[in-house]
Order: structure tokens, then sequence, then C-alpha cells
């Protein structure tokens, strides 16, 4: 009969538990009690702040243009940007810090569909900067017709600093310079053979029309 009435309530406690971690799901700017946050019915996490504005200042501009809001994102709301590489073929990138992320293995992806009548290859990067600096960066053909989600991946040996570049004229094996990027993000693998989780965004608008930010969409 204890055991019984035991496993009732530790129920109990559980159905309490996500029912408060639902509701307040529901505020702006929640950030949940273990750093990550919920897509649907699964659990994922993103380290990268303003994941679908890479207008925001949180994105680093170094000779690139970011146009906000100029195209349908693959849910079909005007929430994907442009990126614009193409003022000089060393410089111009677009890139987003992280600081202090322990060792471990990151993925880093990110949502791309090329121009109207353009197709071809592009690259994104990913580095980590700590007491040794780590490269490493991926190739996707891209289209203007779909969106393809470009991922790279980085084993990271101790805590530091990680870079995401979501376009950076410099990486080798890139013949567009212009794209639409939408939903970036940066998250821990338990594994290098684990692919890119749910996308959840991180401060992300509301609405096309709207200029209020919540943590999860």
């Amino acid at each position: 009969m204890k055991t019984t009435y035991n496993i009732m309530l530790r129920n109990r406690l559980l159905y309490y538990w996500f029912l408060f971690l639902f509701l307040s799901s529901c505020r702006e700017g929640y950030t949940p009690p273990w750093g990550d946050q919920i897509a649907g019915n699964t659990y994922c996490q993103n380290l990268l702040h303003y994941t679908e504005d890479f207008h925001d200042e949180y994105w680093f501009k170094d000779e690139a243009d970011v146009q906000n809001n100029v195209a349908t994102d693959p849910n079909k709301h005007r929430t994907a940007d442009l990126l614009d590489i193409s003022e000089d073929p060393k410089e111009s990138r677009v890139y987003q810090k992280v600081d202090s992320v322990p060792s471990g293995t990151f993925v880093f992806s990110v949502h791309l569909r090329s121009t109207p009548g353009t197709k071809g290859s592009f690259a994104i990067g990913v580095e980590f900067r700590g007491q040794k600096r780590i490269w490493n960066k991926e190739v996707v053909e891209l289209s203007d017709d779909a969106w393809t989600r470009a991922s790279v991946k980085i084993e990271v040996p101790a805590e530091g600093e990680i870079v995401v570049f979501p376009a950076y004229a410099l990486i080798k094996g890139s013949s567009l310079n212009k794209v639409y990027a939408w939903g970036a993000q940066l998250e821990r693998i338990t594994s290098s053979d684990e692919n890119a989780g749910a996308y959840c965004g991180n401060e992300v608008l509301l609405g096309s029309t709207s200029s209020e930010y919540t943590f999860i969409r």
C-alpha cells in the first residue's frame, strides 16, 4: 500500500511540475531552468541569440549586409533574412560568439536557400577559440525552390569560445555570395555520430508584423 501511495504521489508531483513548466513557457522571455527549450514535445537546446534575426547586434557583420525579414521562412512566415557577403572576398562575414562553452561535441546548423534564379554551393563554418584554435566547415548545395538545413560539427577539447559563421566569404567552396538564412542553432551533442536536433527559436519574433520577442517559438 505504501509503495502504491508513493507512486501516485510521485506521478502527481510530476504532473504539476510539467504543468508549471508549460504555463511558464508562455511568458515573454522565459528561460527554462535546465537551459534547454521545448519545441513541440521535444526538448532541445540553442546556445545562440536572436536565431532568426541576423540583423540584430548579437550577429557581427564585417563588410557584410543583412536585409531583415525579406523572404518567407520554412514555416511560410516572412522572417527569413538575406545575407550578402559580396563586398569583400576575404573579409565579408556574419558571425556570433558564444563564450565559455565546456568541452564536448557541438553542432552548428542554419537553414539556407539561394536567391531567386540562382543555385550553387555555400559554406558555413564554426571555430573554437581556447588554448588552441580549431576550425571546421561544411559546404552544401542550395537551390531557390527549397530550404536546406546546413550543419557543421566541432570537437571542443576544453572550455573556451565558439564562433559560428552562417556566412563567410573566405571559406573555400562557395559559389554563392547572397543567400536567404533562417533558424540558426548551436547545441551540444553527446557524440560525433549525432546530428542536429529539433530547431528551437531563441528570442524570435512572435509574428512578421510584431516587434515583440519571445524565448520559445
